[in-house]
This record gives C-alpha cells, structure tokens and sequence, in this order.
C-alpha cells in the first residue's frame, strides 16, 4: 500500500510533469481497496482499486473550498465516449493483470486523449455542453444497464 503513490508518480509522470499533484494520502478501503486522489487546474482525478482493478474518474477543476472527495466525477471512459461520440466506449472491458500493467494501460489511454480531455473540461466549454454531457451519461447508463432493468434517473 506504502508504494502505491510512487507507482502512481511513476506511470503517470507525464501528469506531474504538467503540474499536477497528489492531493490527499491514500483513503484505505475494506479488503485492500484504495482511492487516492490527483489535481490541477485542468481536471481533477480519482484512481480507484476494486477488487484488484484500477478505475480512473475524471472531475472538473475545484471552483470553491469544496474537498476533491466531494466533486462530481465520472469515468475515463464516458468523457472519452462522449468526445468520440461512442455511447458503448469501454476502454478497460475486462481489465485484468497486475496493478503495474493496468496503470500503464490507463496512464497510456489518459495521455493520448490528455488535450481532448482538458478541453473537455474548460470552464466555458464544460458549462455550455455539461446538459449535453447528462443526457448522453443518462443513454449511456441506459444502454449499459438495460439488462439489469434499467430505471432513468430522471423524474
């Protein structure tokens, strides 16, 4: 656990090398989960382990006081599916592999789409298409979930 943040300086320093920084030390879960948080002032992230997998969340840039904990996030792979206008992108379906080989895979996949996503979330750009962004979140939860008897979040 005491290596986690070195392994996340090491494959996401082009990150560090842009500015970005850990925010707060790593918030332990039950059975060996993890969260740990890093910010800028382009987009925040959270790195998430679950059972063994590695999840990233994207979140705009704080405005207030607020804690990064209590920002809005979502994942890596819905910003990407909305700016490539993919509902069903799912980058890391079936990731699997030592925690070493998933982070260079999202570090990978995060910096290939790095200017997309800071553009994504650029404080005018980001108000203007943010009920855009609901609306496809929403088909996406419907396409994703309809097997599992889907119920809109809208009322």
């Amino acid at each position: 656990m005491k290596d986690i943040p070195e392994k996340i300086q090491k494959h996401f320093e082009f990150l560090f090398q842009m500015g970005f920084k850990i925010s707060d030390p790593i918030s332990r879960g039950g059975l060996g989960n993890w969260i740990l948080y890093i910010q800028s002032n382009k987009f925040n992230i959270k790195v998430l382990q679950d059972k063994n997998e590695i999840y990233l969340s994207l979140a705009a840039p704080r405005k207030s006081n607020k804690k990064i904990s209590e920002l809005q996030f979502v994942s890596l792979d819905s910003v990407i599916g909305y700016f490539s206008k993919d509902l069903t992108y799912q980058n890391l379906k079936n990731n699997s592999g030592d925690i070493d080989a998933q982070m260079l895979k999202l570090a990978n996949v995060l910096k290939s789409n790095y200017n997309n996503i800071c553009l994504f979330f650029e404080k005018k750009k980001y108000t203007l298409i943010k009920e855009e962004f609901e609306v496809f979140l929403e088909a996406r939860r419907k396409h994703f979930l309809s097997p599992y008897g889907y119920k809109s979040k809208k009322k």
